[in-house]
């Protein structure tokens, strides 16, 4: 099996949007020095996946463990995510390179462990439509937001995000996962 198939490892992309999900942010909205993250988790399905009812779409992806990391605290966390960025792109650059594919694994290996045995801030999990929720942050702070999960038939999923420094009110985030 390839990497890509035991590990999948997305680049996210942020996109920050201003339409409500319908969410209460009483808590946030009137105080000037915490603030939340409102965020979602979803699938980027390809074409030719073989399930005819979301081939070719982008789907919700519930139930999956997120975690926020301060700024300060993930310097580590974050120097190995972008070190594991560098072991993918250099496995895209030579696909049959067995070493740099075990390489890549172990550090994935090592992330996760990181991630799921170190005192985040805030853990949560997103809910049916893919959503998740941190509250009480303090405005002007940067995080880290890391989602990762061991999936039976993908081995580790990695996905993570720098946010901030954050605005009041609501910080909205969208984290792409492909395939």
């Amino acid at each position: 099996m390839s990497v890509r198939r035991l590990f999948q490892i997305s680049i996210i992309s942020l996109t920050v949007w201003s339409v409500s999900w319908g969410c209460s942010a009483a808590s946030t909205q009137g105080n000037k020095k915490h603030t939340a993250i409102l965020g979602e988790i979803v699938v980027q399905v390809p074409k030719e996946a073989p399930f005819p009812d979301i081939a070719g779409k982008t789907v919700p992806d519930s139930n999956f463990p997120v975690y926020l990391f301060g700024w300060n605290e993930s310097r580590s966390l974050r120097e190995w995510l972008e070190k594991l960025g560098n072991d993918m792109k250099s496995i895209s650059e030579d696909p049959d390179s067995s070493e740099k594919r075990w390489i890549a694994e172990k550090r994935a290996e090592d992330i996760y462990r990181m991630v799921t045995s170190t005192g985040s801030l805030q853990s949560t999990s997103t809910d049916k439509h893919g959503r998740f929720m941190f509250r009480n942050l303090r405005v002007g702070e940067k995080y880290l937001v890391v989602a990762a999960d061991l999936v039976a038939d993908k081995g580790i999923v990695l996905t993570h995000q720098i946010v901030g420094p954050l605005s009041p009110g609501n910080n909205k985030i969208r984290l792409v996962n492909d395939w």
